[in-house]
């Protein structure tokens, strides 16, 4: 199921986000899973483990709850598109130069839009917590078809927790 944490792996690169190329990584961790209900909480297992692995304790909860976030959203989103040859949810993260990178990729072409959920909804508010939770997201078009979510995270010198913003280089 999983692929490695050597750097081997092979990961879409975000580009116009700074230090969000994940395919020059200097850590890289891959996961394909099924269409099913239950591939949210073996994303979170699978990414604990690395980021435990990595020293990323600190930044852990973040990570977990926005990676079940994107992960349960694939499976109800991208089931709807599965059959077509299509092989399931790829959940990978990388390492970079003190930034955490996540990408979420299913084959559902509608890109994700933030929207404002109705009081007493029970769904609607997943894309506020990933804006809450992380430095930046956004999607793009896959190869396959589908569509990709970013997220990233800009990690404090330690590496072990979210930088405060006004610890991150500017932009010259």
């Amino acid at each position: 199921m999983a692929s490695g944490h050597d750097g081997s792996t092979s990961v879409l690169a975000v580009r116009n986000e700074p230090g969000l190329d994940t395919t020059t990584a200097e850590k890289t961790h891959r996961v394909e899973l099924p269409y099913e209900e239950y591939s949210a909480a073996l994303a979170r297992r699978s990414v604990r483990h690395v980021l435990r692995q990595w020293n990323l304790a600190g930044i852990e909860d973040d990570v977990l709850l926005v990676v079940a976030e994107l992960v349960a959203n694939a499976v109800v989103h991208g089931r709807l598109m599965e059959g077509s040859g299509t092989k399931g949810i790829t959940v990978a993260i990388g390492l970079r130069a003190g930034v955490l990178g996540l990408r979420v990729q299913d084959h559902n072409p509608a890109r994700p839009i933030p929207r404002v959920a109705r009081a007493g909804a029970t769904s609607g508010r997943g894309l506020l917590l990933v804006t809450a939770l992380s430095s930046g997201w956004t999607s793009r078009p896959s190869d396959d078809g589908g569509k990709a979510v970013h997220v990233f995270w800009n990690l404090a010198p330690d590496l072990g927790t979210p930088a405060q913003p006004d610890a991150l280089p500017r932009a010259s």
